[in-house]
C-alpha cells in the first residue's frame, strides 16, 4: 500500500500519474472528499468494484455511488433532463448526489461532481467516473481521517491512500432522485435548499 500526503489538495505530478495507473489496473484507493473519506476505483471495472464490496462487507445488491470530474462527463454517462441539469448547475461541484438513468443498459446511477479539485482531477485524468463509497465497514461509523478508515477496514485490499489529514465532520451528500418529472429527496444530508 502506498500513501501520498495530499494535505491542502496538492499532489505531485508523479503521484497523480501513479494514482491513475493504480485505478487503470483494477486498484482500490482511499481518498478524501468534502464530506468524508471514500473508497474508490474505476467505475467501469467490475473486478475493482467487487473488491470494494468485499472490503466494505457491503451487499452486492446495493449499487455503488460515483463521482465524476465534470457535468459534461456526467452527461456522457447519464441521461440528464431539465430538472437534473438545473440542480447540477446550481449545486455542483458540491455534496449533492443525483440518481439518474444510465445511458448504457438499464438501471440508474447515483453520481455527483465533488467539491474537491483533486478528486475531480482523478476522474478527469482517468476519463470516466470513479466509485465514491464511504470508507467504512457497511453499517459502521463514517471516517474523517485516513487513519480511522484504515483501522476500521483493516487496511486490507487498499492499494493507495491519498491522505489529506483529518477532515471536518460534515453531513453526507444529499441524494435526490432526479429521474422523473418530480424530484424526490432520498437522503437529506448536506444543506441543499430546493
Amino acid at each position: 500500500m502506498e500513501i501520498f500526503d495530499v494535505r491542502g489538495g496538492r499532489i505531485k505530478k508523479s503521484e497523480l500519474n501513479k494514482s491513475i495507473d493504480i485505478l487503470k489496473k483494477s486498484g482500490v484507493i482511499l481518498y478524501p472528499t468534502e464530506t468524508s473519506y471514500a473508497l474508490g476505483c474505476d467505475a467501469g471495472n467490475d473486478k475493482a468494484k467487487a473488491r470494494i464490496f468485499e472490503i466494505k462487507g457491503r451487499s452486492k445488491n446495493k449499487e455503488l455511488p460515483l463521482i465524476a470530474g465534470s457535468e459534461v462527463m456526467v452527461s456522457r454517462f447519464c441521461k440528464v433532463g431539465m430538472a437534473s441539469a438545473a440542480l447540477m448547475k446550481q449545486f455542483w461541484p458540491g455534496p449533492l448526489t443525483l440518481v439518474l438513468d444510465a445511458r448504457r443498459g438499464k438501471g440508474s446511477v447515483a453520481i455527483r461532481v465533488p467539491g474537491w479539485d483533486l478528486v475531480r482531477m482523478l476522474s478527469n485524468r482517468l476519463g470516466r467516473p470513479i466509485v465514491s463509497t464511504s470508507a467504512n465497514l457497511s453499517g459502521r461509523a463514517t471516517c474523517y481521517s485516513a487513519r480511522a478508515a484504515l483501522r476500521q477496514l483493516g487496511g486490507r485490499g487498499i492499494d493507495l491512500v491519498l491522505d489529506a489529514g483529518r477532515l471536518p465532520r460534515r453531513k453526507p451528500s444529499t441524494i435526490i432522485d432526479a429521474r422523473g418529472k418530480k424530484l424526490r429527496i432520498l437522503r437529506q444530508g448536506a444543506e441543499i435548499i430546493l
